[in-house]
């Protein structure tokens, strides 16, 4: 990867870092019966943030342009539903229970599919563009 992307990167996970954070205390404020200590309300707000960090920092994968869609997808995936699941298991945001796993499993990945069909389409429909203005530069050039 060159210095550009890791750079955007960085930019990216640091607004995702402040993002998350903030969702975190939407959710801690919304969901909490207010027995939590200072520590674990701290853990909860830092690692939401982290998680923040990581799925907007590797949107990168979507910008290297040697990768397919279908890459990037898979790539940006594993690592955001990685992190997502150790962090999410770590602070109780969901019980270890089998069958809320599958469920939470089923629910990232229809939503990173949906991610993929309007990668692709968008894909698609640049390469159509820049086929389209290949063949008028190619055109013009006969004339």
């Amino acid at each position: 990867m060159n210095r550009e992307l890791v750079s955007k990167g960085v930019v990216r996970g640091l607004f995702g870092f402040a993002l998350g954070v903030i969702v975190g205390l939407v959710f801690l404020w919304a969901g909490s019966d207010g027995g939590w200590g200072p520590l674990k309300i701290a853990l909860h707000i830092i690692l939401s943030g982290v998680q923040g960090m990581v799925a907007m920092g590797f949107t990168i994968a979507y910008e290297v342009e040697s990768w397919s869609v279908t890459r990037c997808t898979v790539t940006h995936f594993i690592i955001t539903f990685g992190t997502y699941f150790i962090i999410g298991f770590s602070l109780g945001w969901f019980p270890l229970d089998k069958a809320f796993t599958y469920i939470l499993v089923g629910c990232m990945v229809v939503a990173y599919f949906m991610i993929w069909v309007i990668m692709y389409l968008i894909s698609k429909k640049q390469t159509k563009e820049l086929d389209d203005e290949l063949k008028k530069w190619k055109q013009s050039k006969k004339e």
